[in-house]
């Protein structure tokens, strides 16, 4: 029974209103049959090394395919791609994935940090140049952040004589 179906039971124009307790024993027949809503938005995932690892000891102690599913909660096809991974190449870790290497390594990253520490009123690209660093002004000032230093822009403070400073 669909939804539009008992609509039609309770609508005055087409049919007469159910009597007594028909209408709420007809909707939970239907509560009880409809199937749950799957999220729409899948959410990709990376599986563990050491999960893959105790699948293939799974599946090389002569389980099935199927019982790896029930007891990992991992889709069957996803079990069978490990599964032939380990096959061909050994190994069921994940390759390297691609992208571009950093400018800086964290022994760069600390010498920025002290450098920018002893040499406050320096400009972050006079930093990356003193440390021979081809680094922009972005990616040295990015390096300072993410070492939890912050730096603040000097404020312009008029020169004092020694007249002013007396009074």
């Amino acid at each position: 029974m669909t939804v539009k179906s008992l609509r039609g039971l309770c609508n005055p124009r087409t049919s007469p209103a159910p009597r007594g307790n028909l209408y709420i024993e007809l909707l939970d027949e239907y509560e009880t049959h409809k199937l749950p809503m799957k999220n729409p938005k899948t959410t990709r995932r990376q599986i563990p090394s050491h999960t893959k690892n105790q699948i293939i000891g799974f599946l090389e102690g002569g389980k099935s395919v199927a019982e790896a599913h029930q007891a990992y909660d991992v889709s069957e096809s996803t079990i069978r791609s490990i599964w032939n991974k380990y096959k061909i190449t050994g190994s069921a870790e994940n390759r390297q994935r691609s992208g571009r290497p950093p400018v800086l390594t964290t022994a760069n990253k600390r010498h920025i940090v002290r450098t920018a520490r002893k040499q406050r009123r320096t400009p972050f690209a006079e930093v990356g140049n003193q440390l021979g660093l081809q680094a922009s002004e972005s990616t040295i000032r990015r390096a300072l952040k993410h070492e939890g230093y912050r730096r603040c822009v000097a404020r312009k403070v008029p020169y004092l004589k020694k007249h002013h400073r007396i009074a």
